[in-house]
This record gives C-alpha cells, sequence and structure tokens, in this order.
C-alpha cells in the first residue's frame, strides 16, 4: 500500500461515520494533497460504499476541487454582478500582470461581499474596496518569498584550483604527514574512488606532480 493509499485511508476513517462524510473527506483530501484526483475519488468512493459517479459529481460541482495540484498560491477575484458593479473588470488586467505564471488568478462568484467589492480573497483572508493599486500589491504579497529555478542547470561549477582539491583529498583519504605522499600518487588514489570528479581531470596530474600536500 503506497503512502497515499494509507493517509487517504486515515482521512476516509476519520469521518466515515459521519452523517455527510463525503464533504468533509473531499476537504481533507484537498488540503492534503493539493487536489482530488481520479485514484483519489475511486478510493473514497470504496471507502464509502458509494459510486464513483457520485464522488465525482461533487468534486466536479464545487470549484474549490481541483483534478491535478498546482503549487502556486492562488488569489481570488470575485466577478459577480455586484462586483462587475463596481468596477473589477476594471483591475482585472493589472492582477493577471502582475501575477504572470508565478500566481494564480482564480476567478470567483460572490464571496458575500457585494457592498463593499471588488473584493479578494487569499487563503482565509478577505480583501475589500480594491482599486488597481490595490489589487497589484495584494497579487505581488502573495508570490513566494523565494523563487526557485523551474530546471536545474545541467552543467553544475566545478572548483579545479589545486588548494580545494588538496583539501578535499586529504578529507577524504586520511592523508599522511604533509609531504609524505606526493600530489601525483594521491590524485591518482582519489580517480580511482571518486567516480563524482569530472573525467578530464585525468589530465590534470601533470600540473600535480611531486607536489607535496599543502600544510
Amino acid at each position: 500500500m503506497s503512502d497515499k493509499s494509507e493517509i487517504l485511508g486515515d482521512i476516509i476513517a476519520r469521518h466515515h461515520d459521519r452523517e455527510g462524510a463525503l464533504l468533509p473527506i473531499l476537504n481533507d483530501v484537498q488540503a492534503e494533497f493539493g487536489c482530488v484526483d481520479a485514484e483519489s475519488e475511486a478510493l473514497i468512493a470504496k471507502g464509502l460504499n458509494i459510486s464513483r459517479a457520485d464522488v465525482h459529481g461533487v468534486v466536479s460541482f464545487y470549484h474549490d476541487y481541483h483534478s491535478e495540484a498546482d503549487a502556486r498560491p492562488v488569489v481570488q477575484v470575485c466577478r459577480a454582478e455586484a462586483c462587475k458593479a463596481r468596477g473589477v473588470e476594471k483591475i482585472i488586467d493589472n492582477a493577471t500582470r502582475a501575477a504572470g505564471e508565478r500566481v494564480k488568478i482564480e476567478t470567483v462568484y460572490c464571496l458575500g461581499l457585494c457592498s463593499a467589492g471588488p473584493a479578494a480573497r487569499t487563503g482565509d483572508d478577505l480583501h475589500i474596496r480594491l482599486d488597481e493599486a490595490g489589487i497589484t500589491k495584494l497579487v505581488e504579497e502573495a508570490l513566494p518569498r523565494f523563487a526557485f529555478p523551474t530546471t536545474p542547470s545541467p552543467v553544475q561549477p566545478v572548483q579545479t584550483s589545486w588548494l580545494w582539491l588538496s583539501r578535499r583529498m586529504a578529507a577524504r583519504y586520511s592523508a599522511p604527514p604533509a609531504g609524505a605522499c606526493t600530489g601525483l600518487s594521491l590524485w591518482w588514489r582519489l580517480m580511482a574512488r571518486d567516480s563524482a570528479l569530472p573525467r578530464w581531470t585525468m589530465l590534470m596530474p601533470s600540473l600535480l606532480a611531486l607536489r607535496p600536500i599543502p600544510s
């Protein structure tokens, strides 16, 4: 049994005896995994002894449940009639530009703040009377504190200075006293055992021959 199946089993068992257990289970699954995918629907249906169609019907009806996880922070912007009348369409472009691909702008219909729109929500926080500057600031505050590259660099920087190499060799192989083992012999010992070093460094011994380990 996978870890996901175990977690789903615990969630189902926690709510199984409740009346109307499906919604609490879906809420916990969405919070735990960031989505309610097809595998989760099947396990929930089996655990509650209902059809998968019943589970999928509820998941597809409520917009807060997603079939795929999205790690981006979410800013929900109300675009219902009341907020439209109060100018939300004039600020939505600002939100989209500020968000780019880093923040998900999600349209919702009615946050219950019709008299104080345009309104938005981030997590459990509600924001009212938003203008262009306000929605831009809200989106920027939702951005992750640190940005990471989407794909790692295929080439990792390698230090090749003699001082760095000698320190690495000494730390790895409990080198003998200074001068007792030449840089050339210790270099070949390193190359024979350390596959992490790039192969082109096999050409380096000629530059290191007969040099004692720096103290």
